[in-house]
């Protein structure tokens, strides 16, 4: 079958190797400019180092290490580096290897091109003939390795890459053709390496001579075909060509991980990342019929353009990303402009008119400054980064930020569109989002970098700390007055963010002075140590990150009343001491809490700093609300600092938050229920709420407690486990000692307690979950009391029983408070844990039935009938006289027809799920309570 397209002659497949091996030869010339004399002649000997086996040569394995680059010889260039790099030179003659393993030798990236500079390292490709077997690769790899490290002990940083060019090939038509190629790009680096690689030694890349016109988008039988022809003809030697793969396209299942990639390194290198982004982004633009830059550069080379303008691979990347953006788009062509010349490291403004016509980057890169209009002002201001203020480093970051998430935007939308598949793993899909939310997120009161490698250097001679109501502001340089809005660095109404913010942007150093507007906004002791105790968490808390999890918070830095004095009002008249209350939480007679705000500094596994403010009266609620989930998990316990430097009692306040913070844990951990305790005048219940899911961490919240009925009512809510509650030691207005009735609480048992205050018994009732209600008789009711509510819980069990054979029963105990002059002691001094809980014998009498049974039923609608001794009265038969008739009905059954009050003996609900004690306890005094008052009216 003849060739749709003739074959060149002789002449033209060697005008065209002769064009790739001119323009191999300039930027080889080129690098090498840029490099240092020990770093040209390192350079040199790299092929004798993969060529030649030899014990005295830097890199030696052993002699079964593969070896030998085909067709390479020993130049004087070689021979020269040997002698000055080498101190003992070894004779070379030896045999030559049975087998070259080595097919070529190729220097990878900006080596050559324009946007080569000082830093650039040398990446090579060592690629194989043909593949090695594992054990082989591997001693070629530490061969590797150990040339690696010998380069840099000569200062120079280099990187080999051992290539096995058959399995890049396979993954490279996978790609073409939409199979699940892993992590890898192919087709975009080959796509880099075709237009940027510089040939050192071995074969030649086949695609140099393979025409624009041969290369099939899905195929390469094409090309394969137009190759075997060329041999079969003579026209070339096989074995002096390498098969990298074809390229006339990019598939679009790339660009997704490709734009991950780019992004990855934009934390470190943003110009750089910018570029290569926008290329990608261009290249989308153009689907389906993309034109891959190579071949742009190929286009050039078989056309006799060699020129640096026409084959720079930089200069080529520049001017397809420009030729992209529209004439309504100048702020971002000059951010991309701006990224070109800093990726050349180049200053033009330090170097005079005639150096830069000496050196061919200084000289090309003065023609396209020309050519963009820039002044020798723009110049300075480009080459003045390290001079750069902050507010210009972080204008530039924002720019720079949002183009790359712009573009990375676009190409993830580009790729939902169009990519059947993506050529990224999962995990690096994860691994490489993780990374990019921790570095470009922003989030009120993260502390973000400002410095992606922008300036060398942000730290400031002179900063200003300014102090306004409800805001604070961070300003470079020394200001007595307010600076204009400009000049304002950050601005929070936390001060602790704001030097969080600096110390991470490395704005301060030693030398650094730092004044406040006005003068006394902070005393330069609190300024000082709060200084130095966030240098030590930020610098101490730095980790190796796991990216593959989510953030975990590491530790939890609280400072308490920055730059507030909590007793201001008192310390004026000059009371700050004058008082026996010494609570912090709750101070002197006017009960004053003394947290007025807290700032809390928390750092995650992925090394994100975070800064919470909180102020007001609810300002340690809150912050309670936060702490507790992250200090209680077992698992990922973050660890706790407190501190306060404030004028007065810093130390009493730091001492009594962290002992309520740790009152507070210790019971959660231990029977996990409710904490109350005291600020100010009012009590506060901290509780954990019952998470969606196992694997969702509860959710805290503190609700206050204005008075005892809502206290009361509180503790009677029903829970769904055992979760038994617990006060802090300092609260002094709770009317009950609940420590001491939760002690003894236990799971799967009722405990009922009583106390005797005077001429009045308080009844404690808690259920198998550790809920409470609380009832409150007269002690000539006990009596009748008692024996009425054993019988209800004792029937309550019986029927029970069979749907809870793990119940224990019913407790009575009874408590007992220290005297004190014969006086019975205060609620309070459960705080002190002075009660006595003593258990008491239940009567014999509340196993036998009552001389008058009334019970009640509720149906489906939740209305009750009464039962008298079976007796029954309904609101249907006595309609609103339904309480009038049954206490009326009782009396008469008493033998001497007394009005005492009466109680019942069970309840028994419509729904036989509905086995809640607290829920039958309340109804039954519901029911009790219109009984009695009818009873009374029927006096």
């Amino acid at each position: 079958m003849p060739l749709p397209i003739p074959l060149p002659d002789h002449f033209q497949l060697r005008q065209w190797q002769d064009n790739f091996l001119q323009l191999n030869q300039q930027r080889l010339s080129n690098a090498r400019t840029q490099l240092h004399v020990r770093q040209q002649r390192l350079l040199d000997l790299l092929p004798l180092l993969l060529h030649v086996n030899h014990p005295q040569l830097p890199g030696f394995v052993d002699h079964q290490t593969p070896c030998g680059i085909d067709h390479y010889q020993v130049t004087a260039n070689t021979e020269q580096a040997l002698r000055h790099l080498i101190r003992s030179i070894p004779r070379l003659n030896q045999a030559p290897p049975a087998h070259y393993a080595i097919g070529g030798l190729y220097l990878m990236g900006s080596m050559g091109s324009l946007a080569q500079n000082r830093h650039s390292d040398l990446d090579i490709w060592v690629c194989l003939n043909q593949p090695l077997d594992p054990a082989q690769q591997e001693k070629l790899q530490n061969r590797c390795q150990r040339i690696e490290k010998w380069a840099a002990s000569h200062n120079t940083e280099v990187h080999l890459f051992v290539m096995d060019l058959e399995e890049f090939r396979r993954g490279q038509q996978q790609a073409a053709s939409g199979e699940d190629c892993g992590t890898s790009q192919y087709l975009l680096l080959l796509d880099e390496f075709y237009r940027s690689s510089v040939w050192l030694a071995g074969r030649y890349p086949r695609w140099w001579l393979i025409p624009e016109q041969r290369a099939d988008n899905n195929n390469s039988a094409n090309s394969d075909q137009y190759w075997q022809e060329l041999i079969n003809r003579h026209q070339i030697k096989a074995d002096q060509w390498l098969h990298f793969g074809d390229i006339s396209t990019i598939p679009v299942d790339e660009f997704l991980g490709a734009a991950l990639w780019q992004l990855h390194k934009g934390m470190s290198g943003p110009y750089k990342a910018l570029l290569k982004l926008l290329l990608y982004r261009e290249y989308a633009s153009q689907y389906p019929k993309i034109q891959p830059l190579c071949q742009d550069l190929k286009h050039n080379i078989h056309n006799n353009r060699t020129t640096s303008r026409d084959s720079d691979a930089y200069l080529l990347m520049l001017e397809r990303v420009s030729q992209s953006l529209t004439n309504q788009q100048p702020a971002r062509l000059e951010l991309i402009r701006r990224a070109f010349y800093d990726k050349t490291g180049l200053k033009l403004s330090r170097l005079t008119l005639a150096a830069r016509q000496q050196d061919w980057r200084a000289k090309l890169m003065q023609q396209l400054t020309t050519e963009w209009q820039w002044s020798e002002a723009d110049l300075f201001e480009h080459d003045s980064k390290a001079q750069w203020s902050p507010q210009q480093v972080f204008r530039e970051r924002n720019d720079l930020v949002a183009e790359l998430l712009g573009s990375y935007r676009s190409l993830s939308q580009f790729s939902q569109r169009h990519a059947n598949t993506l050529h990224i793993s999962p995990t690096d899909i994860q691994t490489l989002g993780n990374q990019l939310i921790a570095a470009f997120d922003s989030r009120p009161g993260k502390i973000i970098q400002i410095n992606p490698g922008i300036s060398p250097s942000l730290a400031q001679s002179q900063l200003t700390l300014l102090r306004y109501p409800g805001v604070w502001q961070l300003a470079p340089g020394y200001w007595q007055k307010p600076p204009p809005d400009h000049r304002i660095l950050r601005q929070s109404p936390s001060l602790i963010e704001l030097l969080a913010f600096a110390i991470s942007n490395s704005l301060i150093n030693r030398d650094t002075r730092i004044s406040c507007y006005p003068d006394d906004a902070i005393s330069r002791y609190e300024l000082t140590r709060t200084l130095a105790t966030l240098a030590g968490q930020m610098i101490r808390h730095r980790s190796l990150t796991d990216w593959s999890k989510g953030p975990a918070i590491q530790s939890l830095t609280v400072f308490i009343n920055v730059t507030t004095d909590p007793l201001e009002r008192y310390s004026q008249a000059g009371l700050q001491k004058l008082s026996d209350q010494n609570d912090a939480l709750n101070f002197s007679s006017s009960h004053h809490n003394l947290v007025s705000t807290i700032d809390i500094l928390a750092c995650n596994s992925w090394n994100e700093w975070q800064v919470y403010r909180f102020q007001g009266e609810q300002a340690l609620n809150e912050a309670l609300c936060l702490l507790m989930p992250l200090l209680a998990d077992r698992q990922q316990r973050a660890s706790l600092e407190i501190h306060s430097f404030s004028k007065h009692r810093a130390a009493r306040v730091r001492q009594r938050t962290l002992q309520l913070l740790s009152s507070a844990l210790a019971h959660y951990r231990r029977r996990q229920g409710r904490f109350l305790y005291q600020l100010g005048e009012r009590c506060y219940s901290l509780e954990a709420c019952t998470p969606a899911s196992k694997d969702t961490a509860p959710r805290w919240q503190v609700i206050a407690l204005n008075d005892t009925p809502t206290l009361m009512t509180h503790l009677a809510q029903p829970a769904s486990h055992f979760c038994p509650s617990a006060v802090d030691r300092w609260v002094s207005q709770l009317p009950l000692p609940l420590n001491e009735l939760m002690l003894h609480c236990q799971p799967r048992r009722w405990q009922l307690f009583y106390q005797r205050q005077g001429d009045q018994l308080d009844f404690y009732l808690v259920d198998e979950w550790a809920a409470l209600v609380h009832q409150r008789i007269r002690r000539t009711e006990l009596a009748h009391w008692l024996l009425p509510t054993l019988r209800f819980l004792r029937r309550l069990q019986q029927r029970w029983h069979s749907n809870h054979p793990q119940f224990e029963g019913l407790t009575l105990y009874e408590l007992k408070a220290p005297t004190d002059n014969n006086r019975p002691a205060t609620n309070s001094s459960a705080a002190a844990g002075h009660w006595q809980v003593l258990q008491r014998d239940i009567p014999v009498l509340a196993e036998t039935p009552a001389a008058i049974e009334l019970t009640a039923r509720f149906d489906i609608d939740n209305q009750p009938t009464l039962y008298c001794n079976y007796a029954e009265f309904s609101i249907w038969q006595h309609g609103q006289h339904l309480y009038r008739d049954i206490s009326a009905a009782v009396i008469q059954r008493r033998s001497q027809q007394q009005h005492y009050p009466c109680y019942l003996s069970d309840v028994v609900f419509a729904d036989p799920g509905n086995q809640l004690l607290l829920t039958h306890w309340q109804q039954k005094q519901v029911l009790e309570a219109k009984i009695n008052q009818a009873m009374q009216s029927n006096l």
